[in-house]
């Protein structure tokens, strides 16, 4: 963003920012050093009052042991009795006489104090004060007023007659009820927070008061996160096993916060969620959720997740269901917010029960003194039943029939496994579909959680995924053997059904607009998009291609912008995967600004996403693959996370890091990704596999053979039991292994490989597939090290007419085999013979297409050919040095093959 005005900076301090727009600004300066002193010296200002002689003298040493005397004054506010103390300061019951009303005033540490205007924290806690002041909600603390006087910043709020919710459990136990009822109350506080854009970062029953009239309050929001205390309110070192303190059965402020927190993480909104459930959950079980003397026992304890608690006894299940949820160590596995928590919470399954028979007996039944439950629980949810008839033609009997044919016909010797599997995925997509459905419709109608417009919304959603599921099983139901081919790969990009019950995703795009002609327009545009999607998804890119160009004229007339996004979405991903990526690129990005002026976060965050692969592989333009990159890891950020964003994008990124010869980040990016597929889908996963695929290939290039191939094994026995030994896949494994085996000197296993590979390729695919030749050219490359050239000459000739078919004579793929075949003749003492192929090859490589090192291996091949034919002998040291500048600038990565040139000119 650009620099901020001053006035922007000083409403950024006095707290009248937007929450969007003070983000955007607070992530600006920690990043802007002349910025940062300007809000440093806004906040200055800010808590500056009184005199110019009241600010010239020095502010009075206030002692942080000795609290300061009954009837003191500071600024208009009289002192009066003190009420607690805290890591942050000591709070005094004091008269505000302007207002003439009792407050209470908590009076911050002389070394909080001390910080401001030398920290940027003391900025931001200013700022988050100041936002709380304008915050107003029945369970949250009103704060009234901050500001400074003779140096000491206080915090005027108020004043609640009452106690601590921490002294009121302590004189516990207290029944189940009332427990639950006091923490929704702070629940509901926090909610008002999160709401407004604030973050409390410390909550726990101490920081809850409760008052006499029995409602709960929240207080001290987004104040504790930036001080560094502990529990004792001294700031401690990242990392050291502080022994923690207990109070009665209550641990301090290390007990209740969350993992990231533990890992010095800035805090959002479900880290709140968090100490949320450890404070519930240590209320009602009267015990810990986790164990630890330590910072660090603590630490790893909640890593590990919290303990298991004891099912039956007076916590509902429901309850304890939801505590089980909020407590997991992934912020992306907790509720999407604290008020869906809430929702659960109270969402008692038998007191909805109860309220709906009273409900409906009211008027029927009251007066007959006849009461029957079960009947009336049968008769609203009568209201919900039929959702598996709307699947009828989409996936029943017959249509499974259908596809079961369809497979049959193909004749691909992997054609039984991968319909297990696709049956599997697809009855499992309906019975999802069926259940959200349900649970959709009795959430508004029966247990009354949800309005009517989110009904809407879930029903919305429900419609495109069926339309999606249809759309699959029509080309299942016409499937060739490449559709087969594909076919369980299709059915695990279905879109799962659990996106439907997400109401804050569902609610952010703008609606359609009112219009009934629209609407209807819009409707039948997505499904246009759902078969697309299909198409997609099963590789049918011609078909596709045609579909999205007219979806996209057609998004375009309608001009509503989050409709308008998923079309060019689905457009750019037919243009990537034709080839067309300068056109993808632009695609995308107009994908980006039409969900960015819809509100559409999702689609923005997965083309942004697209775009680092785009930008870092194919457009070989790094730079920008890691611009786009940031730019994706906040559209992330805004969704709250997302852990299949997080793992596309980690893997995206391990690509371009290889590109770059940046291998130790592409090792890190790539085992980041392995991590969250594995925590996503689990370890037998296609997914996951594909991602252990890529961390092979990480590990190659970094030297670590041995840890590649137990990869490449893992990957391959996911692949050969999802979908059978004889797909596609498997050979693409196994010719990724063989450059493994040939590292390890295990020649036979890597010819092995490369003949399984070949053989499964050419079943599938035919005699003259493209595919084959990297499969061909890995074969001729091991039967050249066993010295079997008379088997390595018709493979690589093979390899150079599939290319020349396939794309002409001109292209540079070519310029591998043709590299290959002058080895080979340098093998067989033939260099006169070579020197045509190297030749040929280095000018299909003069584009540049397939990067630097390509060419200079070419250059130095060709320096060698002409020395041993006794040829041109300046042109061959001219082409070494060449190569080896290209090499050397590539750094350490490249050193090995610099190396081979400085000696080899050594010698000349």
């Amino acid at each position: 963003m650009e620099h901020p005005s001053e006035n922007t900076i000083l409403a950024f301090v006095e707290g009248r920012l937007v929450a969007a727009e003070a983000g955007k600004l607070d992530d600006h300066i920690d990043a802007c050093e002349p910025c940062r002193l300007l809000v440093i010296a806004a906040a200055r200002a800010s808590l500056t009052t009184g005199s110019d002689a009241e600010e010239a003298s020095p502010p009075p040493a206030f002692d942080d042991a000795a609290p300061l005397k009954r009837g003191a004054q500071l600024d208009r506010y009289t002192l009066a009795d003190v009420l607690g103390r805290g890591g942050m300061g000591i709070v005094y019951a004091a008269h505000d006489p302007a207002l003439d009303r009792k407050v209470a005033l908590k009076v911050l540490r002389a070394e909080v104090t001390a910080r401001v205007g030398a920290d940027i924290a003391s900025a931001r806690l200013l700022r988050e004060a100041r936002i709380a002041a304008r915050l107003s909600h029945p369970n949250v603390v009103t704060i009234y007023d901050v500001d400074s006087h003779g140096g000491q910043i206080f915090i005027a709020m108020e004043y609640v007659d009452g106690q601590p919710l921490s002294a009121w459990l302590e004189e516990g136990p207290h029944p189940t009820r009332e427990i639950l009822e006091r923490f929704t109350q702070a629940g509901r506080g926090l909610v008002a927070a999160h709401t407004a854009g604030l973050v409390h970062r410390d909550f726990k029953p101490a920081n809850v008061l409760l008052g006499k009239d029995g409602r709960a309050r929240v207080s001290d929001f987004g104040l504790a996160g930036w001080t560094g205390e502990d529990a004792s309110g001294k700031a401690t070192a990242e990392g050291t096993a502080t022994p923690l303190t207990r109070t009665g059965a209550l641990l301090g402020t290390p007990l209740y916060m969350s993992p990231e927190q533990h890992r010095g993480e800035r805090a959002g909104p479900r880290a709140d969620q968090f100490s949320f459930a450890v404070a519930l959950y240590e209320a009602l079980y009267r015990r810990s959720a986790f164990e630890g003397k330590t910072l660090d026992e603590l630490a790893a304890s909640k890593a590990r997740g919290p303990a298991e608690p004891p099912s039956g006894g007076e916590v509902p299940e429901h309850v304890r269901r939801v505590l089980l949820r909020a407590l997991r160590p992934q912020q992306e596995e907790r509720f999407p917010s604290m008020e869906a928590l809430l929702q659960k919470l109270e969402a008692d399954p038998a007191r909805t029960r109860r309220r709906a028979a009273v409900a409906v007996l009211a008027g029927v039944l009251l007066t007959a003194g006849l009461l029957v439950p079960a009947w009336i629980v049968r008769e609203q949810q009568r209201v919900c039943r039929g959702a598996e008839e709307k699947l009828a033609g989409v996936w029943d009997d017959a249509r499974r029939a259908a596809v079961r044919d369809a497979f049959g016909a193909s004749k691909e010797p992997f054609a039984p496994v991968a319909l297990g599997q696709v049956e599997r995925a697809l009855d499992a997509q309906a019975a999802a579909w069926v259940a959200g459905h349900v649970d959709a419709c009795e959430a508004t109608r029966v247990r009354g959680e949800q309005a009517e417009s989110v009904l809407a919304l879930r029903m919305a959603c429900l419609d495109l995924r069926a339309k999606e599921l249809k759309a699959l099983v029509d080309i299942f139901s016409e499937a060739d053997g490449a559709t087969v081919g594909r076919a369980v790969q299709a059915v695990n990009a279905m879109t799962p059904v659990r996106t439907c019950a997400d109401v804050a995703a569902l609610s952010g795009p703008l609606p359609p607009p009112d219009d009934p002609a629209l609407r209807a327009r819009i409707d039948h545009t997505r499904g246009q998009l759902a078969r697309g999607k299909a198409l997609y998804d099963a590789a049918k890119y011609a078909p596709v291609r045609a579909l999205a160009d007219e979806v996209v004229v057609e998004a375009k007339a309608i001009a509503h912008q989050p409709l308008l996004a998923d079309a060019l979405d689905l457009l750019g991903k037919v243009q990537q995967s034709q080839g067309a990526h300068a056109e993808a690129e632009a695609t995308f990005l107009a994908s980006i600004r039409a969900a960015e002026a819809g509100r559409h976060d999702w689609r923005a965050a997965n083309g942004l996403t697209s775009l680092v692969f785009l930008a870092g592989h194919p457009l070989g333009r790094p730079a920008d693959a890691h611009r786009w990159a940031e730019l994706a890891a906040g559209a992330i950020a805004r969704l709250g996370g997302d852990v299949e964003f997080e793992a596309a994008l980690a893997g995206n990124e391990a690509t371009v890091y290889v590109e770059e010869g940046k291998l130790d980040r592409a090792l890190e990016a790539a085992s980041r990704a392995h991590s969250l597929e594995q925590r996503l889908h689990g370890d037998e996963h296609l997914h996951t596999a594909k991602v252990k695929t890529n961390l092979g290939a990480a590990l190659v290039a970094l030297g670590r053979h041995a840890e590649a191939r137990g990869h490449y094994q893992s990957a391959l026995a996911t692949f050969e039991g999802m979908l059978g030994p004889d797909h596609p896949a498997c050979a693409t494994v196994l010719n990724n292994s063989v450059e493994v085996h040939v590292r390890l000197n295990d020649l036979p296993a890597a010819r092995a490989a490369a003949e399984r590979a070949l053989s499964i390729r050419e079943r599938a695919l035919g005699p003259e597939h493209p595919a084959l030749a990297t499969t061909l050219l890995n074969l001729a490359e091991v039967r050249m090290m066993e010295r079997a050239f008379a088997d390595a000459r018709p493979r690589l000739t093979r390899v150079v007419a599939i290319y020349e078919k396939a794309f002409g004579p001109t292209h540079p793929n070519l310029a591998e085999p043709l590299e290959k075949l002058g080895a080979l003749h340098m093998a067989t003492g033939e260099p006169t013979a070579a020197i045509p192929l190297i030749e040929r090859a280095l000018s299909l490589r003069a584009s540049g297409a397939e990067g630097p090192y390509k060419d200079a291996s070419t250059r130095f091949l060709l320096a060698r050919a002409l020395v041993a034919a006794r040829s041109d002998r300046a042109r061959a040291k001219k082409l070494a040095e060449e190569a080896r500048a290209t090499y050397a600038a590539g750094g350490e990565a490249w050193a090995a093959p610099t190396a081979e040139i400085v000696a080899w000119l050594a010698q000349r």
